[in-house]
Formats: structure tokens, sequence, C-alpha cells
């Protein structure tokens, strides 16, 4: 630790390191005469702790900034006005952007030197599909099911959704893959809720972004093991869809929930497959 610290003083400016003035006269001895310059250690690593986190924070942004494009494409692409039929698949976008959330978290386990922990992929039962408005009057072809029918739900949501804001302002980012990943989820999430209240939807495009959410809300609990803000947002992207929908109709649930775990099983077997090649 001292020689780093060494190593790192007899690169500063010597008005640093002895606290004189910028031609470098001081009454303490500089270090490229062999001594460390220990007075100057605290605001050392202060500024280095402080310098790391911008780092931190700019690989965040450009991370989420890069999963961000690739959800608003995945909605502005599409007119959701026109979507006719119920949903039979989880749109390919939404498998691509799973794998930028593997690649995403892949690099931050590299960028940390550990192993990355991951949860199976699998559908969640009953995330992110009906609208707040739906959980809160138990309207849909979900009503009476474990989703919720009771006001008490949509309370709860208002406040998750509040727990989420503040988080986004107050949390700070750590060196882990999880903590790197929430944050990176939560800009890719407030943008793609933006994005949705620019569009019209139709009933099955409504139906169809449900599922494609529940997907999305699977892919996330792969790397992220408390969801709780992230599903707030979720549910925040459904509801703004709800909102749009000319004729909205949730997604009955034993569909949606079929249709994202015959997606995850596909994945899960080309991935084995890819894996059994190496």
């Amino acid at each position: 630790m001292t020689q780093a610290l060494s190593t790192m003083l007899e690169n500063m400016p010597p008005s640093f390191v002895s606290g004189g003035s910028a031609d470098g006269r001081s009454d303490s001895a500089s270090p490229r005469s062999g001594q460390l310059g220990m007075a100057a250690v605290p605001e050392l690593i202060r500024r280095t702790k402080e310098t790391s986190q911008k780092l931190l924070l700019s690989y965040v942004a450009k991370q989420g900034t890069r999963l961000s494009k690739m959800l608003r494409y995945s909605i502005e692409t599409t007119d959701w006005r026109e979507v006719s039929g119920g949903p039979r698949e989880v749109r390919e976008a939404y498998v691509l952007v799973y794998d930028e959330i593997i690649s995403i978290a892949t690099d931050s386990a590299t960028l940390f030197d550990v192993r990355l922990q991951q949860s199976p992929l699998r559908a969640r039962k009953g995330t992110a599909l009906v609208p707040d408005s739906a959980k809160a009057s138990g309207s849909g072809s979900a009503a009476g099911s474990e989703w919720g029918s009771s006001a008490s739900v949509g309370l709860q949501l208002d406040m998750d959704k509040l727990f989420a804001k503040k988080l986004a302002l107050d949390e700070g980012v750590k060196f882990e893959v999880e903590s790197v990943m929430l944050a990176v989820l939560r800009v890719a999430l407030k943008t793609l809720c933006e994005v949705v209240r620019t569009q019209t939807f139709s009933k099955y495009g409504f139906q169809q972004l449900q599922v494609d959410a529940a997907f999305l809300s699977a892919a996330i609990a792969v790397f992220v093991k408390e969801t709780k803000v992230l599903d707030a947002m979720l549910d925040e992207v459904v509801s703004s869809a709800h909102e749009r929908c000319v004729d909205p109709a949730p997604v009955d649930q034993a569909i949606a929930e079929a249709i994202v775990s015959s997606r995850c099983q596909a994945r899960v077997d080309s991935q084995r497959r890819r894996d059994s090649m190496l």
C-alpha cells in the first residue's frame, strides 16, 4: 500500500504533495528525496475515491444509454395501433435486450474482477403484466387471481414508485455488479416509460407490450436480486401503455406466462448448445 502511494505521490505536483507553493518550495521533503509525503495521503485518497466514483457513474451512464437506445428503438419502430391478434411470442428485440444485459453484467464482473453471479432465466409469475387500474379494480381476465384485486395493491405500488424515485436521486452506485446493473436498468426503464407515453396502443398492441415487459422482468431478475424498484418501474411502463390504449384489456395470465416461459426455455436451451460447442 505504501509503495503504491509512493508511486502515485511521485507523479503528483510538488505543491500538492508537500503543501508548498506551485514552484515546489516547501518546508517538507519531496517524495523524490526518498520521503513519503504522508500529510498528503488523506487528500490523495479522497481524490482517488472521488475520481473512481465519477468513472463508475460514467460507465453506468454509457451502458444505460446503450440499453435505452435498444428499448427506444423497439417501441418507436412498431405501429402499436395496427397490431392485430393476440400475442404469440416475445418479440425478438427483447431477446436482444436480454443479451445486452448479459454483456453488461459480464463486463462489470470482469471490471471488478469477481465471478459473475446469476439466477436462472425463468418467467416470474404475475409480474409486470397488469396495469395499476386493473390491479386495483380486479378488471380484466386476471380478476380474482393472485395478481390482486384490492385497492391496497394500488397503494403499495404508489409507495414503491416513490421509493424508486428517491433511490434514483439519493442512492450511490457501488463497485458491485448488482449495484451497477440496478443503476443501468433504472436508466433504461426510465427511457422505456418515457417513450411508451408517446405511443398509442390497440388492444393487442397493449397485450404484446405486457408480454414483452414480463420477459424483461424475467431478464432483470437474472442479475438483480432486489428487484422492487425495477418492478415498480416496469409497472409504470405497463400502466402508461394502458392509459394510451384505445381499448385496454389485459392479456390472460396463463397465456402470457406460457409465452414467456417458452421463450425463456428456448433461450436457455440455445445457450446450452452454444456452450457445448466451446
